[in-house]
């Protein structure tokens, strides 16, 4: 509900953007796409998840009119199965595992470096956003008590930052970019997995994506 709230405010913001444009006749300012790559966990999260890949969709507005654009962006982490816990004796050895998943949406300021005459664009991108994070642990084998590590869902919120290139000087371009996501108390440590709120630690992701825009 708060990730759908957030972007009910993005499209309030673009909305006014874009009827501007109509009235002054710009063209080329509206882009819209589709992103997907490979992410990976940073920082006290790496402890936790694995190497994930990520998969989504973004509309921006700007990036051929000026140097200066907004984007809004909705993106799918998805990671494997990573044990985190391991206890009792060697014939009744018990092993935790955990897998995590995200869905990011992130609203941000890009900022274009034209290069005069050249198909290659670089630019700068970053902003904030909220961050639904889902991790599910579970248990190998009879765990007993360790059964109450229950599966937790919240939405954080976070910031990012980053660049990348983009190719092509039609309506259609190819880019490859890397950002940096700091996501607020998203990470549970071993000591509470399941609590809500637990001596948390941040959650950091970077993902290295591919993606194709076209321009309206």
């Amino acid at each position: 509900m708060r990730l759908f709230r957030a972007f009910c405010g993005v499209a309030l913001l673009v909305a006014p953007l874009s009827a501007q444009a109509q009235k002054s006749g710009d063209s080329g300012a509206i882009g819209f796409g589709l992103m997907g790559g490979g992410t990976f966990p940073v920082g006290d999260y790496d402890k936790v998840a694995k190497t994930g890949f990520h998969a989504g969709g973004f509309v921006d507005f700007g990036r051929r009119v000026g140097p200066f654009g907004l984007r809004a962006d909705v993106l799918y982490h998805g990671f494997g199965d990573r044990n985190l816990v391991t206890s009792g004796s060697s014939s009744t050895q018990v092993t935790i595992s955990n897998k995590y998943s995200l869905v990011t949406g992130t609203l941000n300021a890009v900022l274009g470096i034209p290069l005069q005459g050249s198909p290659v664009r670089p630019y700068l991108t970053g902003g904030i956003g909220a961050y639904y994070v889902k991790n599910s642990p579970k248990c190998a084998v009879s765990c007993g008590a360790l059964l109450n590590y229950g599966q937790e869902s919240s939405t954080k919120f976070g910031f990012n930052g980053g660049g990348g290139i983009e190719f092509g000087m039609g309506g259609t371009g190819i880019f490859l970019e890397s950002r940096f996501h700091h996501v607020i108390n998203g990470t549970p440590k071993f000591s509470c997995f399941g609590q809500s709120g637990c001596n948390r630690a941040a959650l950091q992701i970077v993902p290295l994506s591919v993606g194709v825009r076209i321009q309206m």
